[in-house]
């Protein structure tokens, strides 16, 4: 019976904790971040140097998506899309990567004692947002989300990855900072 609750209990802390959407961001801090009004798709979006090609992840379901849920946060921090020539250029990139986690936890038969080995393959995926100076080509910030996907996700729910990711876009249009780095 004790071996059925540790096992229920690692199996629930491994599912709580998987199943968490982590993100991080870095931005050039030494750009003025007022002179940007605007913003544009890269062409051609969603690709990646040197990442294989996942069609699960890099399709035109996907793709549309994410587009629609980064255009909705770059316009409520105050940036205007426009279809070509944006002062800021908008990309992203995603990814699924195959891992597996390894637990060992100590089992007895009466008076055998032996460690029991457990293998989890999961599948994590990973959106990443560029925003490039258009006029430099340059990077100004990123941010990007990754996490454990279920069985019945392609990738993160992009509402919530791209939410967390502007989280941390502490800039709108007047280039005041509206959150802080933290």
């Amino acid at each position: 019976m004790k071996k059925v609750i540790i096992i229920l209990v690692m199996g629930f802390l491994i599912d709580s904790c998987a199943r968490q959407i982590t993100g991080n961001y870095s931005y050039d801090s030494s750009v003025d971040f007022t002179q940007y009004k605007t913003f544009s798709w890269a062409d051609p979006l969603n690709k990646a140097v040197g990442v294989s090609f996942n069609p699960l992840v890099n399709n035109s379901l996907v793709n549309k998506g994410i587009k629609e849920d980064i255009k909705s946060q770059m316009e409520q921090h105050g940036y205007n899309y426009i279809e070509k020539y944006g002062d800021l250029t908008v990309n992203f990139h995603t990814m699924v990567e195959h891992k597996s986690e390894v637990t060992t936890y100590p089992n007895s038969y009466y008076f055998w004692w032996r460690n029991e080995v457990r293998t989890i393959n999961y599948k994590e995926g990973t959106l990443v947002v560029d925003v490039i100076d258009a006029d430099t080509n340059e990077l100004v910030w990123q941010g990007y989300t990754s996490g454990t996907l279920k069985k019945d996700d392609l990738i993160l729910s992009s509402k919530e990855s791209v939410l967390k990711i502007f989280m941390n876009f502490p800039f709108q249009l007047s280039g005041k900072i509206i959150s802080e780095a933290i």
